[in-house]
C-alpha cells in the first residue's frame, strides 16, 4: 500500500512539475484535470501501442526536455519544428520520466497551432503516457475542445 501512494504522489508531483513548467499552473481547466488525475481514460487491452517511454537508441542522442518545454510553453512553433527538422527531437519522442510526446504537451497548453504543426510532422496522436493517456485524452481532461476534434479526426 505504501508503495503504491508513495508512486501516485510521485506522479502527482510530477503533472504539478509539468503544470508548473508549462505555465499553465493558474489554468482553471489545468487546474481541474490534475485534481482528476486518478481518473484514467478507458484502456484499450489489446493495443500494440506503447505506454511506457520508448528507448533511445545509440545511435539517438538524448534531447534536452526543458529547452523544448520551455519552446512548448512559449509557444515557439519554429523552434520547435526546427529541432524536429534538425533531428534534436523525434516526433514522437516520449518525456523520459512522464511518457508525454510532444503533442501532448502542446494539446495540455490548448496551442491549436503547435497541435497542427505537431500533426502535420506526422505525429502518432495513439502513443499514451506513463498514465496510459493520449492526446485525445488529454483534450477532453482539459478541455480544448478546439483541439479535441483535430486530434480524434487523426486518430479514426
Amino acid at each position: 500500500f505504501a508503495c503504491a501512494h508513495m508512486a501516485e504522489e510521485t506522479q502527482d508531483t510530477q503533472d504539478w512539475i509539468d503544470a508548473v513548467h508549462l505555465g499553465i499552473e493558474n489554468d482553471e481547466a489545468a487546474q481541474k484535470a490534475l485534481q482528476q488525475t486518478q481518473v484514467k481514460p478507458n484502456k484499450d487491452k489489446n493495443s500494440a501501442e506503447a505506454t511506457a517511454p520508448a528507448e533511445a537508441t545509440a545511435a539517438q542522442k538524448p534531447c534536452d526536455w526543458d529547452e523544448i518545454l520551455t519552446a512548448i510553453k512559449d509557444h515557439e512553433i519554429n523552434a520547435i519544428k526546427s529541432k524536429i527538422m534538425s533531428k534534436d527531437i523525434g516526433i514522437d519522442d516520449q518525456h523520459p520520466k512522464t511518457g508525454k510526446t510532444l503533442l501532448i504537451y502542446a494539446v495540455i497548453i490548448g496551442d491549436v497551432d503547435l497541435v497542427q504543426t505537431i500533426c502535420n510532422f506526422g505525429a502518432n496522436v495513439e502513443i499514451r503516457d506513463t498514465d496510459g493517456m493520449d492526446a485525445l485524452d488529454y483534450a477532453q481532461i482539459y478541455g480544448r475542445y478546439d483541439v479535441t476534434e483535430m486530434v480524434y479526426y487523426r486518430k479514426f
